[in-house]
């Protein structure tokens, strides 16, 4: 049971070399999908707010560079938290402990069946 719950918690720890080729890929698409869902978010608003108050093409530059300002930031936000993933995961690999040991090498409690 407890093999069967740690695999299901982490996919990658099984020796599988697609399993991380996988992963990064999927993290690549999900960067450029949210540049590309603010900009076109960001058009959108602008281009409907433009045509109710006749101020085309005034706002909808303003929203687009508010979309990919906020774009970017999503993907400032999603490196840090990869990057730290990262670094969690080397370290517990140069240690030899997993999330369900702790340091006594021993089952956390919360665990334990």
């Amino acid at each position: 049971m407890r093999k069967a719950r740690a695999a299901r918690r982490d996919p990658l720890a099984a020796d599988d070399p697609g399993a991380q080729a996988d992963s990064d890929l999927a993290l690549g698409l999900r960067v450029g999908l949210e540049i590309v869902a603010g900009v076109a978010v960001g058009g959108f608003l602008g281009y409907w707010a433009d045509r109710w108050l006749g101020t085309s093409p005034w706002l909808m530059i303003v929203f687009v560079l508010f979309g990919f300002a906020g774009g970017v930031k999503n993907v400032l936000q999603t490196a840090a938290r990869a990057s730290a993933a990262a670094e969690e995961a080397a370290r517990a690999s140069e240690t030899g402990k997993t999330d369900a040991t702790d340091d006594a090498g021993g089952t956390k409690p919360s665990e334990r069946d």
